[in-house]
């Protein structure tokens, strides 16, 4: 899957094509399930595309749901219709998939192995269950896989040679990450400490000091500048994307549970620390940061589990076998010799991917229980033929899914005496998540704290739909309103 030079490309493309179609055919002849993040990463393309403001919104308005993983599969969803929106993120998912392998075969080719060996290392770790499955979902997980090797290739050739065009790799992944999720833009920050750190200790020189700095660094300070700029200009406040991480400081009870991680979890993290620890005894300053850059994965998902704000066992996890077995192939094939280093390798994948086939889907399939959005449309349908109902938060997309029903508005920025002043005349509801998991950190929970539980002013218990809660609105004199925009 990878050579040197001009004559990489023919065999990186080949293989890309021939690992995409392998996954993206699994995903559609075993009927892989869509993945919910899939649905709501499509569903705000939608909107986006549609000119609608909670398309925009959604976009640019949270931490949790970054833009990059959207703004990848606009072109698909501009030409294509929406009933084949699924397939074109299986066929994403399925390149980035295959492009992350790749990647990780020449990872472990810069590391000192051979052809053949990144090879197997490539496909053994794409054939793990929470790689492959992801890999066939739609899942945007494969996105940041594939940025994350990108910019551990780049970290570890920089490393090793000095090269101008690793830091250029190293600073592009660090800046996609940032914008793709929220435990692979931990995780570049942490890289990027690592490089830092790495420049200050070693004997460098102001050339390349600058370097590191222009290229490096400040790739992933503009991605962050661009966020906040697209984010004032479209919700008038550059930070708001931020606000999820004050609210979920302030929940009361994290949801960490470490025994609940199953050993393929832990597996790959133990391995890296104790290849950091024999690198650094050895002197291998370049192992012991890849092996770094692999624990990091796991204390990026712990510490952001711990905060509330991803599942535990969260899908960037998978990448970390991946830089594991990297890391003990650089340590090895700095120190042994080859005809000892290859099958070394060998064996600590193959254990890893025996712990990994115990582990669960690193994204779960999108439930399936009956069609709730059907089933509200009919209820208020009943009510009056003029209901409009106000769906509230991300997870409306994976509610809303494939419906296209008048009756239902989304909304990312809840404001309710707005909204009753916007459809005045209408018999108005409002469709509220319950506060659990990311849907606590919502924008609804957080301007109106006990909406699940008690409504707001003007709103009145209608009932219970599968974790929704429907509210009916009675909005007050049209005097007490505010003007329509």
């Amino acid at each position: 899957m990878t050579g040197t030079g001009r004559n990489a490309v023919l065999p990186t493309v080949a293989g890309i094509l021939v690992l995409t179609l392998a996954l993206f055919s699994a995903g559609q002849i075993f009927n892989v399930p869509i993945s919910g993040d899939c649905v709501v990463a499509d569903g705000i393309g939608r909107l986006f595309l549609a000119n609608e403001t909670a398309g925009r919104q959604a976009l640019v308005g949270s931490v949790l749901w970054p833009p990059l993983p959207v703004l990848v599969r606009l072109p698909a969803a501009a030409f294509l219709p929406d009933g084949l929106a699924a397939g074109s993120s299986r066929l994403l998912s399925a390149v980035f998939g295959a492009a992350a392998a790749v990647m990780l075969a020449s990872l472990i080719r810069s590391a000192g192995g051979s052809g053949w060996l990144g090879v197997a290392t490539g496909l053994g770790w794409l054939a793990l269950p929470q790689v492959h499955s992801a890999a066939s979902d739609g899942s945007p997980s494969t996105l940041a896989w594939f940025l994350c090797l990108l910019t551990a290739r780049g970290l570890y050739r920089w490393l090793e040679n000095r090269e101008v065009a690793a830091l250029v790799r190293l600073g592009a992944g660090t800046a996609g990450m940032f914008l793709t999720s929220p435990d692979s833009a931990a995780w570049a920050l942490c890289i990027l400490v690592f490089l830092v750190l790495d420049t200050l200790a070693s004997r460098t020189r102001n050339a390349q000091k600058e370097a590191v700095l222009i290229l490096g660094v400040l790739p992933l300070v503009y991605a962050a500048g661009l966020w906040m700029l697209l984010c004032w200009l479209v919700m008038g406040d550059a930070f708001y994307f931020l606000r999820p991480l004050a609210q979920a400081a302030s929940a009361a009870a994290p949801v960490l549970d470490p025994a609940g991680l199953p050993l393929s979890f832990w597996a790959p993290g133990a391995l890296a620390l104790f290849t950091v620890v024999l690198a650094g005894l050895a002197g291998s300053r370049s192992a012991a940061l890849l092996g770094a850059s692999a624990c990091a994965v796991h204390v990026a998902g712990l510490a952001l589990n711990f905060a509330g704000l991803i599942p535990a066992g969260g899908s960037f996890g998978a990448v970390a076998p991946a830089l594991s077995v990297a890391a003990v192939a650089a340590l090895a094939h700095s120190r042994l010799p080859r005809q000892a280093a290859a099958p070394l390798t060998v064996a600590t994948g193959a254990c890893i991917a025996c712990f990994s086939f115990f582990s669960p889907r690193a994204t779960p399939p999108l439930p399936q229980p009956a069609n709730t959005a059907a089933r509200v449309e009919r209820h208020v349908a009943a009510r009056s033929p003029h209901a409009t109902v106000i769906v509230c938060g991300y997870d409306g997309f994976r509610l809303l899914r494939g419906s296209h029903s008048p009756v239902f508005v989304q909304s990312l920025d809840l404001d309710v005496r707005q909204v009753m002043a916007d459809y005045a005349g209408h018999a108005l509801f409002l469709l509220v998540p319950r506060p659990a998991g990311r849907a606590a950190l919502e924008s609804v929970h957080r301007k109106y704290p006990d909406i699940h539980r008690y409504g707001v002013d003007g709103a009145l218990y209608d009932g219970d739909w599968n974790g929704w809660r429907l509210f009916q609105l009675f909005p007050p004199p049209t005097s007490e309103l505010p003007p329509k925009h």
